[in-house]
This record gives C-alpha cells, structure tokens and sequence, in this order.
C-alpha cells in the first residue's frame, strides 16, 4: 500500500515522502493516527507541488547563507571583556557575544 506521511515516523520516512508499507500497517496504524494518507492522484500532485516549493525555499536559503558567507569571509571579531592578572577572563566568551559583535560590525558598515 502506498501512503504519503503527513508527519515524520520513525524507521519510515519524513513528512511529505511516498512510502510503501504493509497493507495492515497502513490502515491499522498510520491512517487512524493522522500519521499518513493513501496515495491518490490528487494528493500525488499535492506532495509534488508542495516539494517544488520546499525546493525553492531551500534554494533561497542557500543563496543567502552563501552571501551572508561572502560578507564574513576574512572579518576578524574583536570581544572587549573583563580580563584578571595574566590576561585570564572573567567568565567566558560565548557565541552570543559573538554574535551580537558581528551583528553590531555588519550594522555599522551598512
């Protein structure tokens, strides 16, 4: 039996994949349970419609990480904190710190 998963199972596949599973399992479990859908045409052509515009999300996902890392190539982050005797820190220098220098420095330049 052909089904289509409106929600992701484990050991099966993710939501939105075309599965085959035992004709049992599809109408005893994954049906009942909201989990997936029998494959008809229509919901066929739902599936493919909704992966082109998953697609094309991811594709503008990816060019603005690939721009985001054309603009960070090469900075160097400078994090002013509170330092003892010896240069050890007070504390820790997180990623948020980080971040919000980068975020400061990129909002400055613009």
């Amino acid at each position: 039996m052909k089904v289509v998963l409106r929600e992701d199972v484990k050991k099966l596949g993710k939501k939105g994949d075309i599965v085959n599973v035992a004709d049992g399992y599809g109408r005893n479990y994954l049906i009942p349970r909201g989990l997936a859908v029998p494959a008809s045409k229509g919901v066929l052509k739902n599936v493919s419609l909704i992966q082109e515009g998953r697609a094309k999300k991811d594709a503008r996902q990816e060019q603005a990480a690939q721009e985001l890392a054309a603009r960070l190539k090469g900075v160097t982050v400078t994090v002013k904190t509170k330092a003892g005797e010896g240069g050890k820190l007070y504390g820790a220098v997180t990623s948020r710190d980080i971040a919000a220098e980068l975020e400061r420095m990129l909002s400055s330049k613009s």
